[in-house]
């Protein structure tokens, strides 16, 4: 009998325990720990602009330029829609507008390869910094024609 007694104490003090531990955890709230959340980046500058047509008046899509990790490197993205599938296509970025074409600046990338349903990705990077004063577009071209099917004028912004 003094046993079941006991046992009824222990679980009566565990239970106390237990609803006294909740009721102060209800009271005061629960805070979640916080695990090394960093602060928001500032806005990246951005160089950004539609595909138009100039050859092929199917070809559409879009290009951007974003400040790349690595210092003083822009990364430069180009996707397509509308080229022949199997198709490889040259791109460049340009000083300039699509209407008025500047000097070519250097990009280490790979082509747009068009997929059965005639579209196409790629990426490079480009080692200088773009100037937010100056304009810039992406010609999109074919090894083989000497007008090229496409190509963006890129806007400046920040994402």
């Amino acid at each position: 009998m003094m046993r079941r007694a006991m046992i009824r104490l222990s679980f009566a003090s565990l239970s106390f325990a237990l609803a006294a531990v909740l009721i102060t955890a209800c009271a005061t709230g629960y805070a979640p720990k916080q695990l090394g959340v960093l602060p928001p980046t500032p806005p990246s500058p951005l160089w950004m602009g539609p595909v138009r047509p100039v050859a092929v008046p199917a070809m559409r899509g879009a290009a951007a330029v974003t400040v790349s990790q690595t210092p003083n490197y822009s990364h430069v993205l180009v996707s397509i829609s509308g080229g022949v599938p199997g198709q490889s296509y040259d791109w460049t970025l340009h000083s300039g507008s699509c209407g008025s074409v500047g000097a070519a600046l250097p990009v280490n990338g790979y082509p747009l390869i068009a997929y059965a349903d005639g579209t196409a990705k790629a990426d490079g990077y480009a080692p200088e910094r773009l100037s937010p004063g100056t304009p810039y577009s992406v010609v999109i071209g074919a090894a083989n024609a000497a007008t090229p099917p496409a190509c963006a004028d890129l806007a400046y912004g920040s994402m």
